[in-house]
């Protein structure tokens, strides 16, 4: 079983300078199942859409082929600090900027979790 975030799928939908390695790649290895989050369905074709609004087909091609995974809670090895932990609320009650301006994979991991 391979598993395959966003990035590397948006890679196959794409012509970049890692998609011809991550195909052959994979191509050693056709007789593994290529899987992923669910979250893949949101953010390749949106990756693909802002990168190459014409390309979006093919983002739907490459996502026809994985197949979906559910990640078991937590995401994260025990031990690891939680990083929702750390958001508190602005005193007006909203979420303090760093909740909402924190890396891409902060946001993926709490989406991941949710």
């Amino acid at each position: 079983m391979i598993y395959l975030d966003s990035s590397a799928l948006v890679k196959l939908a794409l012509t970049g300078p890692e998609s011809a390695a991550l195909t052959r790649w994979l191509a050693e290895r056709a007789d593994q199942p290529l899987v992923s989050s669910a979250l893949h369905r949101a953010e390749v074709p949106r990756a693909v859409w802002q990168a190459e609004p014409g390309a979006l087909p093919r983002s739907y091609k490459v996502i026809k082929r994985i197949a979906r995974v559910t990640l078991p809670r937590p995401v994260r090895p025990s031990g690891w600090p939680d990083l929702d932990a750390r958001v508190h609320p602005a005193p007006d009650g909203r979420p303090a900027p760093s909740a909402v301006e924190g890396s891409s994979g902060t946001r993926t991991l709490r989406a991941a979790v949710s």
